[in-house]
């Protein structure tokens, strides 16, 4: 009799086990979703001129100091950070980026590199510079190859915001084609903290963990 209760217990030990297995891997790569994917938005303005004044940004990409994104020029013209307040330039009370030409943006260095950095891109404002009404050809790039492009039309100095729809998931790097515009305020999601590679870390170590586990053959019965 005590031999079986001995084995039945065993055996509800070693069910025991693999399920709590199960529900780490579960919890961990649930954690790792919801920490990638699930954060809340993040809304990029621009800082660095005071009102009034012009500044031609530093390098080409330029990082944005506050969310790490880097913005490149695509052609000769130049990026500039206008403070506002000053005459025929668009103004909406605060630091925004004059582009003369088309632009590129994402989470990363320019030529992109792996891994790539997967973001939403959910909206952004814009306005004329100076050259009058334009169309903003906004091409996205994702990570398995191919393209989803939204089309808007600027007609006003007066910022607009722009909604892009939901072909602009996961995108890793945006590309913005129009010869003069006036660009602030973009609203992204899914951009993955530091500690991200963390999780990844812990969630792959469960995962072989879980999966040696269940391929080790059952103890036999003393």
């Amino acid at each position: 009799m005590n031999t079986i209760k001995s084995e039945s217990q065993q055996a509800f030990n070693r069910v025991k086990g693999a399920k709590l297995k199960e529900f780490a891997l579960v919890l961990v790569l649930f954690c790792l979703i919801a920490h990638c994917h699930g954060q809340g938005t993040t809304t990029i303005g621009f800082q660095g001129a005071a009102p009034g004044v012009q500044t031609m940004v530093g390098a080409n990409p330029y990082t944005d100091p506050a969310s790490g994104m880097q913005f490149g020029s695509l052609t000769p013209e130049s990026l500039l950070l206008n403070g506002g307040g000053i005459a025929g330039y668009p103004d909406n009370g605060t630091c925004y980026l004059e582009v003369g030409g088309d632009m590129r943006f994402g989470p990363h260095t320019f030529p992109p590199t792996s891994p790539l950095i997967p973001f939403n891109l959910l909206s952004f404002d814009a306005a004329e510079l100076i050259s009058g009404p334009q169309t903003l050809t906004v091409v996205g790039y994702l990570p398995m190859a191919g393209t989803v492009t939204n089309y808007f039309t600027v007609s006003s100095q007066t910022f607009q915001t722009f909604h892009l729809d939901s072909s602009f998931t996961g995108v890793f790097q945006v590309d913005v084609l129009c010869p003069a515009w006036s660009l602030d305020d973009i609203v992204v999601s899914g951009i993955p903290e530091p500690s991200a590679g963390v999780l990844v870390l812990l969630g792959t170590l469960c995962g072989l963990g879980y999966a040696r586990a269940r391929r080790r053959p059952p103890m036999a019965a003393g």
